[in-house]
């Protein structure tokens, strides 16, 4: 920030109060160009985000245990299991349970349950953020899909997919475990994904 230089006599302190309602008004419009993009659960890029403290200190708690970036996938696929589910699932509760009686602190046994069931969970956490990320894409669409006419549908069969449709496809299909379908332009690609997101037997799949 550039360096201020207060005028006038050394007691004047409005003009040294209107100085400072500057610089905070200054400062106030920074951090709003600097706080709207949020940082996705699983994401391995640090950005900027409004709620970055609430991240960072979340993470430095886990960081503590020895939990680092690479658990974040994990992680994210446990705190989505169905607790019944995951009680239900022998294997799954023996590991944990072995986990607490072998460690000494909830944070060791964490840690010593994430390396041992790792695979299932990754599966898991990568499930649950498609499902995240499929949700917000839909509800972006919700709108448009209530006021599309004729006329834009027309024109939606012109013209081909777009890169984000392609892409949303792409990952759709890799945690679906389902074939690439055939998009021959953008309202087949909007089609694909509605019908994925309605059909239940999809919101059901378990990695």
């Amino acid at each position: 920030m550039e360096q201020q230089n207060f005028k006038g006599p050394a007691d004047d302190l409005g003009a040294h109060l209107r100085e400072l309602d500057r610089m905070l008004v200054t400062l106030d419009g920074i951090e709003a160009r600097v706080s709207k993009v949020q940082i996705t659960p699983g994401e391995v890029v640090y950005r900027d985000a409004h709620d970055a403290y609430h991240h960072i200190t979340a993470g430095a708690v886990l960081s503590a245990y020895g939990i680092s970036a690479h658990y974040a996938r994990r992680l994210d696929g446990l705190l989505a299991l169905d607790i019944l589910k995951a009680l239900s699932d022998d294997s799954l509760f023996g590991e944990w349970k072995d986990a607490f009686v072998k460690k000494k602190t909830v944070g060791e046994a964490l840690l010593c349950f994430l390396d041992r069931a790792a695979g299932f969970l990754e599966a898991k956490g990568r499930h649950a953020e498609w499902r995240r990320r499929f949700d917000a894409y839909m509800r972006k669409t919700e709108s448009f899909f209530a006021a599309l006419d004729d006329e834009k549908r027309a024109a939606m069969l012109r013209k081909p997919a777009t890169k984000k449709q392609a892409s949303m496809v792409r990952y759709t299909c890799e945690c679906l475990q389902l074939d690439f379908p055939a998009l021959g332009n953008r309202w087949a690609a909007f089609e694909w994904l509605r019908d994925v997101g309605a059909n239940p037997r999809y919101r059901e799949v378990q990695p």
